[in-house]
């Protein structure tokens, strides 16, 4: 059923009622309700984008670092020397990090002054904070990570001799696992030693531990679930290509969170953005953008998303 006026259109889809306002999508459905709202950025593609210490940071091509206070109003920002590929805030080091095009890991304790930490061999597409170590998934096919409260002390262990590139590093059930653009998982017990698991037919672009199990995203728009890096199972086909992935901590439990890419040669849609309540089984989408979306993050109770020039973030989630 289609109601609209001037102002609104309301468009009922079974469980979701869909609220456009001008052309932004306010979702509503049971647990959650999500109203994603533009700011506009004076800088080229958004890759990248996290919240940390009362700060959103978000980056990309233009190799810009800009910052916000209210999602609304964005600074200037600082150069860095490098397309921004992954930013974190590292509450326990007070730091922000970020993995740049050029091999560069630097960080921030204000988002205003940046330090390399080191300059790896290849860019950086992914960074991850686990037990004490940061992780920075390479081109090269390494897995680089850092040690101590200064992240100056670096070491790495190779997945594949082939240079295919680690996408994201997560742990659970006392194993790390890594996911990779050759489509296998990597498992390891110290993250510094890692053998094969198993295989997805596709891209492996972002793997999470959920509760009990690991839920591992595709560049074809499939999801799958393992419990033990070994054994995998298809769960869902998206509209998209899944590139882009966040876990959304909510009612004491863990929703997951997806966006897309367009796929060529195939029907697979750029800018749809998705989240799963039940560990990966169903999915409900709550925005198509229309542009590739590379990155998105949960933080201050918000789902952010950058695409293409603008930034989108959600209202506070809350109980619908």
């Amino acid at each position: 059923m289609r109601n609209c006026s001037m102002t609104e259109c309301l468009i009922e889809q079974g469980p979701l009622i869909t609220r456009m306002q001008g052309s932004i999508p306010r979702i509503v459905f049971p647990g959650l309700i999500i109203s994603l709202q533009a700011s506009n950025i004076q800088s080229s593609e958004i890759d990248a984008v996290c919240y940390g210490n009362g700060k959103y940071l978000c980056g990309g091509e233009s190799q810009w670092i800009h910052t916000s206070n209210d999602l609304i109003t964005w600074g200037n920002g600082v150069y860095v020397g490098g397309s921004v590929y992954f930013i974190i805030w590292i509450e326990e080091l007070s730091l922000y990090v970020a993995g740049l095009s050029n091999g560069k890991v630097i960080t921030s304790p204000n988002a205003i002054t940046w330090t390399t930490v080191i300059q790896l061999p290849s860019y950086v597409w992914a960074l991850s904070y686990i037990n004490g170590k940061l992780f920075a998934c390479c081109k090269n096919g390494y897995v680089y990570y850092a040690l101590g409260s200064d992240l100056s002390n670096w070491e790495h262990g190779i997945l594949h001799e082939n240079q295919c590139v680690p996408t994201f590093i997560t742990y659970g059930g006392g194993r790390y696992i890594a996911s990779n653009e050759n489509g296998k998982l990597y498992l390891s017990s110290d993250g510094h030693t890692w053998a094969e698991g198993g295989q997805i037919p596709e891209k492996a672009m972002y793997i999470f531990f959920v509760d009990d199990r690991f839920i591992v995203y595709g560049n074809n728009g499939i999801v799958y679930e393992t419990f033990d890096g070994i054994t995998i199972t298809e769960l869902a086909q998206l509209g998209g290509g899944l590139i882009a992935g966040t876990l959304i901590p909510f009612e004491g439990r863990t929703r997951l969170a997806a966006a897309t890419q367009e796929v060529g040669g195939t029907d697979l849609k750029a800018g749809l953005v998705y989240i799963s309540h039940d560990k990966g089984q169903t999915w409900e989408q709550i925005g198509d953008l229309g542009y590739n979306i590379y990155r998105i993050a949960y933080g201050n109770g918000r789902l952010l998303i950058p695409c293409n020039k603008a930034m989108y973030s959600s209202q506070s989630i809350e109980e619908g």
